[in-house]
């Protein structure tokens, strides 16, 4: 339903929600979640709070890998922390697979903190169609303090960065990026404090027969030859945006 409807009534239908899990657990779960303008509802969702890391396909270049830890934790007892090795173009990729179909906007979100060096944090939401490859990125760089998205072009276009990042004991950073399926555009990304408006921003896209899925990404790279270390907490991917 609308969020603005009553859950009881039938006027303003959405579409279905799929693989949708139980709300009132993930609510009491998630605590305070303001930080992310959230308006879709919650298809998946990982605290990292389980007792071993096989939610997420791993793997990289040059070295390095991810595991469960209790060093750091947003909420919780845990989160997944990613170590690339002290190679330049090393960098390590967590990736997770949804065989759903292609609904509206999509969004995925998630809190990271930098713990070591000045990595690149790296998140995509990709989805095959059938016919295309659709995928939008977006691009944190500690080293240059700059956000990028890539845009229709597979080029990297600037974004101002308004809220200060630096490497403190416990500093949390929410990273989120919401896109349109239907109109081929980004919709909004939202980083530190700031929410950017990208309506009408199309994204990459190139044909491609792979059959219907939807992935999205983290990854840590470095950007010196120092080994980078970084924390992720509480991934949600939404749909209905």
């Amino acid at each position: 339903m609308v969020h603005t409807t009553q859950d009881y009534a039938g006027k303003y239908r959405q579409e279905i929600v799929y693989g949708s899990i139980d709300n009132a657990e993930l609510s009491a779960r998630q605590g305070i979640n303001s930080f992310f303008d959230r308006r879709g509802n919650i298809v998946w969702y990982d605290d990292f709070e389980a007792a071993a890391a096989q939610k997420w396909k791993s793997g990289g270049i040059g070295g390095g890998g991810a595991a469960l830890s209790t060093e750091r934790a947003w909420m919780g007892n845990q989160s997944m922390k990613v170590t690339t090795n002290n190679v330049d173009t090393s960098y390590w990729t967590l990736s997770k697979y949804y065989s759903l179909p292609m609904e509206r906007q999509m969004g995925a979100e998630v809190m990271f903190h930098i713990s070591a060096e000045e990595p690149y944090i790296l998140m995509v939401l990709s989805g095959y169609t059938g016919t295309h490859l659709n995928r939008a990125e977006l691009m944190y760089d500690h080293e240059q303090v700059k956000l990028f998205y890539r845009d229709a072009a597979d080029n990297w276009i600037e974004l101002t960065v308004v809220d200060g990042i630096s490497p403190t004991l416990e500093q949390w950073v929410p990273m989120k990026l919401v896109v349109d399926w239907d109109i081929g555009e980004y919709l909004r990304i939202f980083f530190g404090g700031t929410i950017y408006d990208m309506t009408g921003i199309p994204y990459y896209t190139f044909p491609s027969a792979i059959t219907q899925k939807v992935i999205t990404q983290l990854q840590v790279g470095t950007t010196a030859d120092v080994a980078a270390i970084v924390y992720f907490d509480n991934f949600i991917f939404t749909q209905n945006e």
